[in-house]
């Protein structure tokens, strides 16, 4: 499970910072930044509340006290 997270936690970091360096050198206003900033966002916020959801299961079912 350490190594799961740990990959999770990675990936979530090289996800915050290729955001971040798409939105320096992206050609765009600020008004057209901000909305695809946020949309960009509530994806990657989707995509993580979904893979949450379908690891959750096989975790308590693996898992004995």
């Amino acid at each position: 499970m350490r190594k799961f997270a740990s990959f999770v936690f990675g990936s979530v970091i090289g996800a915050l910072f290729g955001v971040v360096v798409a939105l320096l050198i992206a050609p765009s206003s600020g008004e057209e930044l901000q909305a695809r900033a946020r949309e960009r966002v509530s994806n990657l916020r989707d995509e993580v509340q979904n893979a949450y959801k379908m690891r959750r299961p096989s975790s308590k079912r693996s898992w004995r006290p």
